[in-house]
């Protein structure tokens, strides 16, 4: 990889993280297949978290409050079951539900009346927001008016923190959300769709952005390690980068403070991104020497080691003869002549959305954090955990006789590994139970309480749709 060829795929990731992300939602990720995730009782921890924003978490703790966000909470669950069903008269639309939550898919699929300067594709994003608009208004808004009436309190709009600086004489805003003095006027000013951990549209954009660089910059397959290799010795850190394989996109109803608090993070951190880029860019530029940059073999370089290679390859004919590697000639890696660049032809914004950019693999080091904690997760777990044990108790696996074992198993903790992903940690009644795990004294591959439990908290977290993740018994 030369320095030439490294500046260029520089360059075009600033040139494409400096835009915007209204035209990559709208174009792309709107459009992509999206899923929406309701559970009536992590709605009411979202809402508690705006009580917790507004400085009335004491009213929060209120039974009459608490039983009207609940009754909410039910109201927009069936309401989103119901609109669901209503999607299947125009749409291909997949529905996953059960008493305690509802997973609605709707994949990426070509819209016949779409103009020629559109992407051809769907909504998906605000097709799905219609599952729970309208009810969440009327639940928001009634919700307000309660607290006037009950406890002479209103709800309103959130707006960017800040202060007056007295030195600069002007005000100065925070990157976080406040409680401003205007009383709300819809749902969203309480509630709005959120993404999901780590895959948000930031994190795809520039995942995107990456991949649209490489693929733009090399004529032949760039080793990826030398790339990641230069880009640390440059200092240039893509933690932002979505980390997963998907082009889909999960949300659900969140907090509004919270879920622009995060948003104002992602942006803080593709800052940082883009501020890292423009400084690899100018030392690149300035023609010194990089500590720990790898590069293409020079003419001389390459000529020395085809020279070595053929020496060795005799040896090698030769019995009782040992010889060290063969050293690994470096290609250059230049762009395309300038002749075959003027014969690419510009496309609009909306042709770009339509466009499937080539994947890259990249090891990264951690993932974005959520809008809200995976750890919310735990009560639901607990709470469905007995009854599902309890169905997948049938042979060979250990089989339901008294319930007590059902009963006992529990999520204790959820937690990140290493690589970011959730790993559960369980428990259950281990007198006398733990005998039939592998190993013990009647340990059995099909009666071991282990496989049991991981099975039934895989079948509970397919409503969360964690995606990958670990279990452990603690």
């Amino acid at each position: 990889m030369s320095r030439s060829s490294l500046e260029a795929f520089l360059l075009d990731l600033e040139k494409d993280l400096s835009k915007t992300s209204d035209a990559y939602r709208r174009q792309t990720a709107d459009r992509r297949t999206n899923h929406f995730v309701f559970l009536p009782r992590l709605f009411v921890e979202e809402i508690k978290k705006e009580f917790e924003h507004r400085d009335i978490l004491n009213l929060f703790g209120k039974e009459d409050v608490q039983n009207y966000v609940e009754t909410g909470a039910d109201n927009i669950f069936q309401a989103c079951r119901t609109q669901a069903q209503s999607f299947k008269k125009t749409r291909d639309v997949r529905i996953v539900s059960n008493q305690h939550f509802i997973k609605v898919t709707l994949l990426e699929t070509a819209n016949p009346k779409a103009t020629p300067d559109q992407n051809p594709n769907f909504n998906n994003f605000d097709k799905l927001k219609k599952l729970y608009t309208s009810e969440l208004n009327t639940f928001v808004l009634g919700l307000n008016e309660f607290l006037k009436e009950q406890y002479n309190r209103r709800l309103n709009k959130a707006v960017k923190d800040g202060y007056f600086d007295t030195e600069k004489k002007r005000f100065i805003r925070n990157d976080r959300m406040k409680e401003g003095k205007t009383e709300i006027t819809k749902g969203t000013d309480l509630v709005e769709g959120g993404h999901m951990e780590g895959a948000g549209i930031l994190e795809s954009r520039v995942r995107d952005a990456i991949d649209t660089a490489i693929n733009q910059n090399y004529t032949s397959k760039a080793s990826r390690e030398v790339l990641m290799s230069n880009l640390e010795a440059l200092g240039i850190n893509l933690d932002l980068i979505r980390d997963d394989s998907t082009e889909s996109f999960i949300f659900s109803a969140q907090s509004l403070m919270d879920n622009r608090n995060a948003g104002f993070e992602s942006a803080r951190l593709k800052d940082e991104l883009l501020a890292q880029i423009r400084a690899g860019i100018k030392r690149l530029n300035n023609k010194k020497p990089i500590a720990g940059l790898k590069g293409s073999d020079t003419p001389t370089q390459r000529f020395e080691k085809k020279a070595t290679k053929a020496v060795l390859k005799e040896f090698k004919k030769k019995k009782g003869v040992t010889t060290s590697k063969e050293p690994k000639i470096e290609n250059s890696t230049r762009k395309a002549s300038s002749t075959s660049s003027s014969k690419l032809k510009k496309t609009s914004t909306a042709a770009l959305g339509k466009a499937k950019v080539p994947k890259t693999k990249f090891p990264v080091a951690k993932t974005q954090k959520s809008p809200y904690s995976i750890a919310s997760y735990i009560g639901i777990f607990n709470q469905q955990l007995p009854g599902v044990v309890q169905k997948n108790m049938i042979p060979p696996a250990l089989q339901n006789q008294t319930g007590r074992f059902a009963s006992s198993v529990r999520v204790t903790d959820i937690t990140r590994t290493a690589k970011g992903f959730p790993s559960i940690g369980y428990t259950y009644q281990r007198n006398p139970y733990e005998t039939f795990e592998q190993g013990n004294r009647q340990g059995s591959v099909d009666r071991d309480p282990r496989k049991l439990i991981d099975k039934s908290i895989r079948e509970i977290a397919v409503q969360f749709a964690i995606g990958r993740f670990y279990t452990r018994r603690v």
